[in-house]
């Protein structure tokens, strides 16, 4: 099987860069094998650790919450499975912006709409935020 990987290799040159990062050496100790993953495991460990910190996802029964304060009635079950499917299809919501954003636009339209006009301007102010973030994220060059 050994001599069968080797030939394997053998028969299709690879550049030296990528040879390099290819341990195909089976007298290779099973301790250093051991070493080396948890040495790989600990720096992925460590990026992970050095990226910000999450923002607050809004859950399904705070969204509900926040769109029958919205309409000013409970939601039906109809209505609370048009939620969960837009909480599915836009996540993560962000629980400070979507509580802005449908305090907003209760302030503008008023109470009392039907649900799919609160979720679709929702949706708008959602988009429009991510795209803006994504916007700025993205390095302007030299002009």
């Amino acid at each position: 099987m050994v001599k069968a990987l080797a030939m394997t290799i053998h028969a299709y040159p690879i550049e030296d860069s990528i040879r390099a990062d290819v341990h195909v050496c089976p007298s290779r100790p099973v301790g250093q094998l051991l070493s080396d993953h948890e040495r790989h495991r600990r720096v992925e460990l460590s990026a992970l650790r050095l990226q910000a910190p999450a923002v607050t996802e809004l859950d399904l029964p705070g969204l509900v919450a926040l769109l029958e304060s919205c309409r000013g009635v409970a939601l039906n079950d109809q209505e609370r499975s048009e939620a969960a499917a837009f909480r599915r299809r836009l996540r993560p919501l962000d629980a400070e912006a979507s509580r802005a954003a449908l305090e907003g636009i209760r302030r503008r339209f008023g109470p009392g709409l039907h649900l799919s006009q609160y979720l679709q301007t929702l949706e708008d102010q959602l988009v429009r935020t991510r795209l803006a973030a994504r916007k700025a994220a993205i390095p302007k060059g030299p002009k």
